[in-house]
């Protein structure tokens, strides 16, 4: 019985291997009783509950049989998805958690996020980011017909990709003075988040000398990648459809 935590998987009609590698994952790696979180950007993005396409409708059958296997399944929205709501949710037995979760597990406080509210150092970014988590604000947006909320996400990601070429690397990794803050607000020893596709393992320690590690899960491309908690150790694993996993 294990924990698993995956993002950025970045599901798209146009990159169907990405199907294949969740499919794998969900079907092959999760065994019953395990528990998944999902941490945010699952899908390149979401305009809404009503979006639907072949690749939708096979990830949510995948999801929706987990619970036969009793295996729970969390969603933390990231900046890609944080429209993904309830009727979703409903349809294929996940629960939501907030933008920063503190859970157990074992002796560990784990703190649970996407990542893109430690990247301080980008301050355009934090300032369109304070705007669309406004409620009134995705309402009326989700009033909008399907297509036109399509049309505006399109516009978003291509528009998010040019300013990307003009940010730094450290503008587009977290901020350290940012994850220490969340290490103390939450007293956790574990931090666990995606969203800056640089995955590794960082050691810090607390003012009393405690050790802190944070785990930064990998984007998916030609290889899946998850963090795994057997009940003693994480590991940090990247894996394909030939069943070869590689630790980082």
């Amino acid at each position: 019985m294990s924990t698993y935590f995956i993002s950025d998987i970045h599901l798209s009609d146009h990159q169907p291997q990405l199907l294949k590698l969740f499919k794998y994952f969900i079907e092959s790696i999760l065994q019953p009783n395990d528990t998944l979180y999902i941490l945010g950007d699952f899908f390149e993005y979401w305009v809404g509950d009503d979006q639907y396409s072949h690749m939708v409708n096979q990830t949510k059958q995948l999801l929706k049989a987990l619970a036969q296997r009793n295996i729970e399944w969390y969603f933390l929205a990231g900046n890609r998805d944080f429209l993904l709501g309830k009727k979703f949710l409903a349809k294929t037995h996940g629960k939501l958690l907030a933008e920063k979760t503190l859970i157990p597990l074992g002796a560990h406080r784990v703190l649970l996020l996407h990542g893109d509210t430690l990247c301080t150092n980008d301050s355009a970014y934090q300032a369109w980011r304070s705007k669309v988590q406004k409620k009134w604000l995705q309402k009326l947006f989700l009033f909008l017909p399907l297509s036109w909320r399509q049309s505006i996400a399109n516009r978003m990601r291509q528009k998010s990709m040019m300013q990307g070429q003009r940010l730094t690397l450290d503008m587009m990794d977290v901020a350290e003075t940012a994850v220490q803050e969340d290490f103390d607000a939450y007293q956790a020893n574990i931090m666990i988040h995606g969203h800056v596709h640089r995955p590794g393992i960082h050691i810090y320690q607390n003012k009393q000398g405690t050790p802190l590690t944070r785990y930064v899960l990998a984007d998916w491309g030609t290889m899946g990648n998850f963090l795994r908690y057997d009940g003693q150790q994480f590991d940090l694993v990247y894996f394909n459809l030939d069943s070869n996993e590689k630790k980082i």
